[in-house]
């Protein structure tokens, strides 16, 4: 049997199709749960993100398989029973080489096609995220199977035969999107209705009131759920179809050319041409008077090349300050070489002895008293 199949025209694409890629992604993670060993509880809540995810998003642009493999791997982080993503990617591979009719081999988890399975694995797993807002909370119909049959059950013969189809029922509705229409209870009880039909177990159907009704569920709700089912066990077996991409959007028509530039009328020519004389003729700015600045600063010339003569002016404020501060230090140095150099004072009488630690100590000169305290 071939893996993958060529899908029909966008337009002639049809719920029989839509319908069959659910069924075959929610049997993917069941066979990979399995051969994972992980919990029922786990492999529902998947096959739960699964139909989640696709309610809002379209099959054309998400593939199937990448998205079951990364919600079961997803499922397990929640329902805390982790698994590597090479053991995930190991199973997922071994499927798909034997759907497609060969021999599974080993996936290397050095190659490159492990690379891109992973990433795409991730990148399934992020998508599922973002859509669903972080809400990975569900409620599985299959807590509350053995209560109902303890309940209902007519000896504790049929109790065992009657819970073992009832899960199995459940089990399958799984692979419908029943578990995102109806109530987990409705889907129970339809489970046990369907279940004592096949077996030949009477229930108490004759009590006033119902006895779906104790379990708050309407007649209705347990015969949509029964029809989904039914109609699942007579589709023939899943298999992938490649989808068509979703069309691309019309591209927005183009904008009509733009108009040539209007040309300027005779009079505004000749109203340039004036402006452009008068310009021309008019006689050139006459520079600046002189600026002299006082001794120690360099004299510039202010004319109308300043920006050329001196330096780029500083554009922050603590550049201007630093320049500030040089030039009152050179007019300081160039005040004090004008000026006359006074003679230094006369040094002390103190003289300077070596102690004992080798460190100069001033004292006072011999014969020379203290002077008295205050």
């Amino acid at each position: 049997m071939t893996s993958a199949a060529t899908a029909p025209a966008p337009d002639a694409e049809s719920d029989d199709t839509i319908n069959g890629q659910r069924v075959y992604g929610c049997e993917l993670i069941q066979q990979m749960g399995i051969m994972l060993a992980l919990p029922q509880v786990g492999i529902a809540t998947a096959q739960v993100m699964f139909h989640r995810f696709y309610a809002r998003r379209s099959m054309r642009r998400f593939d199937v398989r990448h998205v079951a493999t990364g919600a079961l791997f997803l499922a397990t982080k929640v329902e805390e029973c982790p698994r590597k993503v090479r053991d995930v990617l190991g199973c997922f591979q071994h499927l798909l080489s034997k759907r497609a009719g060969k021999r599974p081999v080993p996936l290397d988890i050095f190659s490159q096609d492990y690379a891109n399975l992973k990433d795409k694995l991730i990148r399934a797993e992020r998508e599922i995220l973002k859509e669903l807002g972080f809400i990975l909370y569900s409620e599985h119909p299959h807590k509350f199977i053995l209560n109902y049959v303890k309940l209902l059950a007519p000896s504790k013969e049929q109790e065992h035969a009657l819970a073992q189809a009832a899960w199995n029922f459940i089990n399958d509705s799984q692979r419908t999107d029943a578990c995102i229409k109806f109530a987990p209870e409705a889907i129970c009880c339809a489970a046990i209705w369907f279940a004592a039909r096949t077996l030949g177990i009477r229930l108490p159907s004759d009590a006033s009131p119902p006895w779906w009704e104790l379990f708050d569920t309407q007649r209705q709700d347990m015969d949509a759920v029964v029809q989904m089912v039914t109609d699942l066990y007579m589709r023939p077996r899943a298999r992938f179809v490649k989808l068509d991409p979703p069309p691309k959007p019309a591209a927005p028509p183009a904008a009509p050319p733009a108009a040539p530039p209007r040309r300027r009328s005779a009079a505004a020519r000749r109203r340039c041409r004036r402006q452009s004389a008068a310009v021309a003729a008019a006689p050139p700015t006459p520079p600046r008077a002189a600026r002299t600045r006082p001794s120690g600063w360099r004299s510039v010339r202010r004319t109308s090349t300043w920006a050329a003569a001196t330096r780029s002016r500083p554009r922050d404020g603590r550049a201007r300050h630093r320049n500030r501060r040089r030039g009152r230090a050179r007019s300081r140095a160039a005040s004090r070489a004008s000026a006359p150099r006074a003679r230094p004072a006369p040094p002390s009488r103190r003289s300077l002895r070596r102690t004992s630690f080798g460190r100069a100590e001033r004292t006072r000169p011999p014969g020379r008293a203290p002077a008295a305290p205050c």
